[in-house]
């Protein structure tokens, strides 16, 4: 994957911490993958209507964020809500929570820049450490995450990076170094 070159948020502010508030930048090349839910756990979930907890599935008409493809539906659309378990089984912080996907096959997220869909709304970014728990966590102003995200990896001690959304704090998808 090409090299991302990223203006990073430095938080200057006690907790809450806002992303985009209280900010200096400072250059930094950092390559970087944007990860949706696992191609197999889709297509599990469209075969089957059934999630890797065995809840049973419906296709419903929605606008919602599909984490497969990571689009968010400008029109309503055959989409699955199901749960989904983004953290391995070790510890509390391995939640499982609710997230759609489109009840067709889409083309599942590749790129090296951040989806362009969430690009303007505001999101949490969790920093998960090597045992996969929280070590920090930010709210970001709208285009704000990508640099969060690559601040936190800059740390060898964080393990991946989620975003989630704002409100309800969904996954979304997941930040790792590429």
């Amino acid at each position: 994957m090409p090299e991302l070159q990223r203006m990073i948020p430095v938080v200057r502010t006690g907790r809450p911490r806002y992303a985009g508030s209280i900010m200096t930048t400072t250059p930094i090349a950092l390559s970087l993958a944007y990860l949706p839910i696992p191609d197999e756990i889709a297509a599990l979930a469209r075969q089957t209507l059934l999630d890797g907890y065995g809840h049973q599935l419906h296709v419903e008409r929605n606008q919602a964020p599909c984490r497969s493809c990571l689009r968010i539906s400008k029109e309503p659309e055959d989409l699955i809500l199901l749960s989904y378990q983004p953290l391995p089984d070790t510890n509390p912080y391995a939640e499982i929570g609710p997230i759609f996907i489109h009840a067709h096959e889409c083309a599942p997220y590749r790129s090296c820049e951040f989806p362009a869909d969430f690009l303007e709304r505001e999101l949490v970014v969790r920093a998960y450490n090597l045992d996969a728990r929280i070590a920090d966590a930010v709210v970001t102003a709208p285009g704000h995450a990508a640099g969060a995200s690559a601040a936190f990896l800059a740390d060898d001690r964080i393990a991946e990076v989620h975003v989630r959304h704002r409100s309800y704090t969904c996954f979304a998808f997941k930040v790792v170094r590429a």
